[in-house]
């Protein structure tokens, strides 16, 4: 029997059970006198249907949430949402290491976007809000 590595190719289960696994945690995030509550943003649109698996409010804004269940995994939904609201930065969960990357392309509706993505691991999730607060501080330029 050979390890394999799950990361991958992971399948369409693998996907939503990571995507499951971040709501929960996400749920557990929030303030202790409120009822945990998750949204999502989805766009019908006859040839660019879109949608962001989350939408968080960690600082009181809204906040863009992506999961992947690999390393990979294309955005193109999250740069539609960030081209029509005009946000500073999103996060992402997925399987790699912590970082912060500059997206600068042209979302599927034809518009530049340009924003910073925050990577996490799916165990980082508890380390949002403070992230999070570090984040907005950095945009205002505080």
């Amino acid at each position: 029997m050979t390890a394999r590595s799950a990361s991958p190719g992971w399948s369409a289960a693998g996907a939503h059970i990571a995507e499951q696994a971040v709501g929960q945690l996400l749920r557990l995030i929030g303030h202790g006198n409120e009822e945990p509550a998750l949204w999502y943003w989805s766009r019908e649109a006859r040839s660019s249907a879109a949608e962001v698996d989350y939408l968080g409010a960690p600082t009181g804004h809204v906040l863009p949430i992506e999961v992947k269940a690999g390393t990979g995994g294309a955005m193109r939904s999250l740069h539609v949402f960030m081209a029509d609201r005009k946000l500073a930065w999103a996060a992402r969960f997925n399987s790699v290491a912590p970082m912060l990357q500059v997206i600068d392309t042209k979302a599927a509706t034809g518009g530049h976007v340009r924003y910073s993505l925050l990577s996490l691991p799916a165990y980082a999730v508890e380390c949002l809000p403070r992230l999070a607060r570090e984040m907005d501080a950095e945009s205002r330029g505080a």
